[in-house]
């Protein structure tokens, strides 16, 4: 019991950590990654 609480909270913080460093590179670069991914060549 007392081992599957800590694998799940382990995993909520990987989780939680993953999803701030994502916001903190999409504040910094956000414009420049949906340029990048905006950008379509015509064909």
């Amino acid at each position: 019991m007392l081992a599957e609480y800590a694998a799940l909270l382990v995993m909520f913080a990987l989780v939680a950590i993953t999803m701030l460093l994502l916001l903190a590179v999409f504040t910094e670069y956000g414009w420049r990654i949906i340029a990048l991914v905006g950008w379509e060549p015509e064909f």
